[in-house]
């Protein structure tokens, strides 16, 4: 048989019947795929059995794989407005993971990266976040320019960082004062703030944040004060406004004259702080401490007068607060 095939292909050849040729060469294929597939039925071999089960785990391997390539797309897209460059983005985490570096070296290098990368939102939205948890004193006057910036959401988190940046630093709690150059970085910080918090064109948003950290930035009683009176004037209370009204009642500040005030409002009102009088003592029992017994006295009588309203939905939990506060201010 072989033989006879090989005469039969050296006759073609020789003759130059290229079409016999080839259909020979296909028929020795075919003898060839047969051998191996008895081949491997005789060893019950399946080399790529496609079941079911194997079907639907490579499907969902894709999806995973075209998810995760979706979300690098997406995060690159963020971060490369305009086709800005990303490098950013790892010089923040080298600067994050390098334990060699002190807190004054991360801000160095964050403000360094915050000079270079200006005019890139995405950019300085995370640096100002990274400046934030390093309480940056030191890179105050980086920071206050962002106060002017047209995006709003920059202009919180320049306050953010700024509200950090007056607290003690480590040094200032060993000595336990404050220094004269951190308090003058301090008094800038609130100059800047009042400008913004005075400007017709800030954003509500912005003005609620500027309410929610002016306790901590302010550097005078009378500052605070200033602005306790003037959301006193106001015929309603945002949340962080009838905090701050809280804050600095239990801060001795002119406790009985913010109260005849209060007392003016409506019940409603008077609620909203009182209730926050009450979660801050609940969360901080030794508040109180700085009180005395007459200023305990004049909250006493005052909140004693303001019980909760039983229509309310939160009545339980706000009679039970109303009830502790009472109880604390005695004591």
């Amino acid at each position: 048989m072989k033989k006879s095939i090989f005469n039969l292909f050296i006759m073609c050849l020789k003759e130059k019947y290229v079409l016999i040729v080839a259909v020979i060469l296909i028929a020795l294929c075919l003898i060839g795929l047969i051998f191996f597939n008895q081949l491997m039925m005789r060893e019950n071999i399946q080399p790529f059995p496609v079941t079911h089960s194997n079907a639907v785990a490579i499907h969902e391997k894709n999806n995973v794989i075209q998810q995760k390539i979706e979300q690098t797309d997406l995060v690159e897209e963020k971060a490369r407005p305009f086709g800005q460059d990303i490098s950013w983005v790892q010089e923040i985490t080298v600067i994050q993971e390098n334990t060699q570096l002190n807190r004054q070296d991360k801000i160095l290098g964050l403000v360094q990266l915050l000079k270079q990368n200006q005019q890139n939102i995405v950019a300085v939205r995370e640096i100002l976040t990274e400046l934030t948890t390093l309480n940056p004193i030191e890179a105050v006057d980086e920071i206050l320019p962002f106060l002017n910036h047209p995006d709003f959401n920059l202009q919180i988190l320049a306050l953010g960082a700024l509200s950090n940046a007056s607290l003690l630093t480590e040094q200032e709690q060993l000595l336990k004062h404050t220094l004269r150059e951190n308090d003058q970085i301090r008094q800038k910080i609130v100059q800047y703030i009042n400008a913004l918090k005075d400007r017709s064109e800030t954003s509500a948003t912005v003005q609620h944040m500027i309410v929610s950290i002016y306790a901590t930035i302010a550097t005078s009683n009378t500052e605070r004060n200033a602005m306790m009176q003037q959301i006193l004037q106001q015929s309603e209370f945002a949340p962080n406004e009838a905090n701050y009204i809280a804050t600095l009642l239990l801060q001795q500040y002119q406790i009985e004259q913010n109260i005849l005030i209060l007392k003016q409002k409506n019940q409603l009102l008077q609620d909203e702080v009182i209730i926050n009088i009450a979660s801050n003592i609940e969360q901080q029992p030794d508040i109180l401490n700085q009180l005395s017994r007459a200023e305990k006295k004049k909250l006493f009588d005052w909140i004693q007068q303001v019980p909760p309203q039983s229509r309310s939905d939160d009545f339980a939990h706000q009679n039970e607060l109303w009830k502790n506060t009472l109880n604390q201010l005695q004591q």
